[in-house]
């Protein structure tokens, strides 16, 4: 049987130039809305603290906490089986 080489990143997140996807969607969502209220000029900073702090954030906590949080404060299910995420307690 032969060896098969397993790259290193294949569960990693895409990369928009050198950022990751959910690195990148606030700064698009930041200037929806100063594209919307004629205020570009305004959210331009707010987009470059909040992605920097969003960076800091991610770089301190285990990989895939964000979907982690998605889970726990119940915006999807688990799965299947348990539909609310909200729940601290499953009893089957």
């Amino acid at each position: 049987m032969d060896e098969v080489e397993i790259p290193h990143y294949l569960d990693s997140q895409p990369q928009i130039f050198f950022w990751e996807l959910d690195e990148f969607a606030p700064v698009i969502f930041f200037m929806g809305i100063g594209i919307a209220t004629d205020t570009l000029t305004a959210w331009i900073p707010i987009m470059v603290i909040f992605t920097y702090v969003f960076q800091r954030f991610k770089i301190s906590q285990m990989e895939g906490i964000l979907t982690h949080l998605v889970y726990w404060y119940g915006v999807l299910p688990l799965n299947r089986r348990f539909k609310n995420g909200m729940s601290r307690e499953f009893i089957s």
